[in-house]
């Protein structure tokens, strides 16, 4: 499982709009982008999981294109 800047590095790196990604996780936009910014409390496992996953997905289908 990823930190949240490991993930946005790579999303940017890998030219992954923030929306794509957090759809593809299940979330809202606007709620992936309220965990850039500074919340007392960052995402919880679950969510940093669920990211994970779903950018490791993308990286993939980008890859194969």
């Amino acid at each position: 499982m990823l930190q949240f800047s490991e993930i946005e590095t790579r999303r940017a790196a890998a030219g992954i709009e923030q929306a794509a990604l957090a759809a593809k996780a299940g979330m809202h936009a606007q709620t992936y982008s309220k965990l850039k910014g500074k919340t007392k409390r960052g995402p919880t496992e679950a969510t940093l999981k669920r990211l994970t996953e779903a950018l490791q997905v993308l990286e993939q289908e980008a890859a194969a294109s």
